[in-house]
C-alpha cells in the first residue's frame, strides 16, 4: 500500500556521489525555501536534483507528441553561445520570466525567458538538460525546426514501505490543439510512473503541519 505522508520533495544525487551532498547543496545557499513556490527550478549544481510535487520533471519533444500544426522553423544561423533565437514564427512560444519555457533545435534543448518582435526567442541559455551548446546552421538547405520542450508536471510522490521505493508519477502532454501562431492548449496527457530506490534518496521534505507562535532559538540578525 503506499503512503504519501503528504510528501513535497525528495533530493536525489547522481550514483557517483556520496550521501549527503543535498545537505552541503542547502547549507550553500543554493537552495530554496519549501514556500518559495516560483522558485522551484533555481537548482544550478550538477549532481543535486529535486524532484517536487507540483513542479517540473523529465518530458519530451513536441516532435514526439500528437501536434497539429506546422512547427516553427530557424530562420538564421545560430552560433553556440546566442541568446537570441530568430524564428519564422514564433508565436506558439510563449515565454516569460516567470516561467520560462523550452525549445528543441536538433538535439540541444534551450532555455528562453521571453519572445520579441514576433519572431525572436530571449533570454536564451543553452545546453539544457545535458545537451551540448553547439552551433545550428539556419540558412542551409535543409529545414530545421523548432520544437517546444514539454517537460512533464510531477503528480504525486509516494512511499511505498514494502519495496523500499519512492513512487514519481509524472503526466506528459499526449495531444495538443491548435495552430501555430495561436492559442493551444494540451487535451490529453499520459501519466507514467518512476521509482527511486529509498537509499539514493537524500532528503525528504514534508508539507509544512505545524504554525506556532513559540519556537526555540534565534534566526541570526533578528531579535528573538
Amino acid at each position: 500500500m503506499a503512503i504519501s505522508r503528504n510528501i513535497r520533495s525528495i533530493w536525489v544525487t547522481d550514483y557517483d556521489k556520496s550521501i549527503g551532498d543535498v545537505a552541503s547543496y542547502l547549507d550553500s545557499g543554493s537552495g530554496h525555501a519549501p514556500i518559495s513556490e516560483t522558485l522551484r527550478e533555481r537548482s544550478t549544481i550538477t549532481g543535486v536534483k529535486e524532484i517536487t510535487v507540483g513542479g517540473s520533471w523529465w518530458g519530451e519533444s513536441l516532435e514526439d507528441t500528437i501536434f497539429l500544426s506546422v512547427p516553427a522553423e530557424l530562420d538564421e544561423d545560430l552560433i553556440a553561445g546566442d541568446t537570441t533565437i530568430t524564428l519564422d514564427d514564433a508565436g506558439s512560444f510563449a515565454g516569460s520570466t516567470a516561467d520560462p519555457g523550452y525549445v528543441v533545435i536538433e538535439n540541444e534543448i534551450i532555455k528562453y525567458t521571453g519572445t520579441s518582435g514576433g519572431t525572436n526567442l530571449t533570454g536564451c541559455v543553452r545546453g539544457q538538460l545535458d545537451t551540448a551548446d553547439v552551433q545550428h546552421d539556419g540558412t542551409a538547405q535543409s529545414t530545421i525546426y523548432v520544437w517546444n520542450w514539454l517537460r512533464g508536471v510531477i503528480q504525486s510522490v509516494d512511499y511505498e514501505p514494502e519495496d523500499e521505493i519512492y513512487a514519481i508519477r509524472v503526466a506528459l502532454p499526449q495531444l495538443i490543439t491548435g495552430t501555430q501562431g495561436s492559442a493551444q492548449a494540451i487535451a490529453t496527457y499520459f501519466i507514467y510512473r518512476f521509482e527511486f530506490s529509498k537509499h539514493v534518496v537524500d532528503l525528504v521534505l514534508y508539507d509544512d503541519t505545524e504554525d506556532t507562535d513559540t519556537i526555540s532559538g534565534v534566526v541570526p540578525g533578528y531579535a528573538s
